[in-house]
């Protein structure tokens, strides 16, 4: 399997506190058949902002300590951009990194309120770079949970879809949970990643969630959202993705439940 978002690289962010705690959670990925990680952190403008060169130094050094300690699951490097104005400069820059060397997808967080009214334009300067978003968590923002449609519209837009393999199985709560589902069997989702943070509590585990996607989509669905999107998007090749199935608003009595997401 390839976990896509993960904040395993130390001193960035709210993730690993350094590289002890770093390959403590790199063991633990091999040992629940992580072949590949990719350490996404946070990328917020005033307030976690590491450098891409930064992150490339740190995922350089993760990979040699790995060697020595016969860890063979391989480190890879992006960041998890908070969704905002000025992308596209910076990542061409090489201060904001998309995944691979084609730059093709990147990991885009939205603000966990909502569904801000100018992320239409953002998508629409990334298409013109030729740029896929791939939305971090959606399951977990409050907007999606009010209409599940504005993420409909955003897949209309040319974005993909990353939900957290522990809220599959209910960290987050239950609202959450009955969400990802909703959004899993409805042909929403196109990757599945853990959003590690440590090696105690938000592990690298993807193993349990897989069996969760094999139970409620099929075997086939497992492999694309575990394996086959995760290695395609890394490598900047096209994926082609089904048309999904409208889901309807939930009512207010759900969404009362929702204020109890965490964040991160």
């Amino acid at each position: 399997m390839i976990d896509i978002h993960t904040h395993i690289l130390p001193g960035f962010d709210d993730g690993a506190r350094d590289f002890d705690e770093a390959l403590a959670m790199l063991a633990e990925a091999e040992a629940d058949g992580i072949g590949c990680i990719v350490g996404t952190p946070h990328f917020i403008p005033g307030s976690f902002a590491p450098h891409g060169k930064e992150v490339k130094e740190a995922c350089h050094e993760l990979s040699e300590r790995a060697a020595e300690n016969k860890i063979s699951t391989k480190i890879s490097c992006a960041h998890e951009i908070r969704a905002g104005a000025g992308l596209i400069p910076r990542i061409k820059s090489g201060e904001i990194l998309a995944y691979g060397d084609k730059s093709r997808y990147l990991l885009l967080e939205m603000p966990p309120v909502d569904i801000p009214i100018w992320m239409d334009q953002m998508l629409f300067e990334l298409e013109l770079e030729d740029m896929t978003p791939i939305i971090a968590h959606p399951e977990r923002n409050r907007g999606v949970h009010k209409n599940p449609m504005r993420l409909y519209e955003l897949i209309q837009k040319g974005c993909m879809i990353q939900i957290t393999a522990s809220s599959l199985l209910g960290y987050f709560g239950e609202a959450t949970k009955l969400l990802a589902e909703k959004l899993l069997r409805n042909g929403f989702v196109h990757f599945v990643a853990s959003d590690a943070h440590d090696s105690e509590e938000r592990k690298p585990e993807l193993s349990k969630a897989y069996l969760k996607v094999e139970e409620l989509s099929g075997k086939d669905s497992a492999e694309k959202l575990f394996r086959t999107h995760p290695k395609m998007a890394l490598a900047g090749e096209s994926i082609i993705v089904p048309e999904p199935i409208p889901i309807e608003s939930e009512p207010e009595d759900f969404l009362s439940r929702i204020f109890g997401i965490r964040k991160g």
